[in-house]
C-alpha cells in the first residue's frame, strides 16, 4: 500500500472572492458540455476545466500579492 504525505498547497483556500461571474458561467458551461455528450466533447471540456483552474489561481496569486507602496 502506497503512503501519501500531506501536500501543502501555495496558495490559501480559496474563499467566496472567487465565485465570480466568468467562473460560475464556465462552470455551467462545463457542466452543459459534459452532459451533452457531443463529438469531442471530452476535449471541449478539459479546455473548459484548465481554464476554471486558471481563473482560480490567478485569484489566489493577486490576493497573495504584497500591496503597492505608496
Amino acid at each position: 500500500m502506497m503512503m501519501y504525505a500531506e501536500v501543502k498547497l501555495i496558495f490559501q483556500t480559496v474563499t467566496r472572492n472567487w465565485r465570480t461571474k466568468e467562473i460560475m458561467d464556465d462552470i455551467r458551461e462545463f457542466s452543459h458540455v459534459w452532459m451533452g455528450k457531443q463529438p469531442f466533447y471530452r476535449m471541449k471540456a478539459r479546455a473548459v476545466f484548465q481554464l476554471i483552474v486558471y481563473r482560480l489561481l490567478s485569484i489566489a496569486h493577486h490576493q497573495e500579492a504584497p500591496s503597492p507602496p505608496f
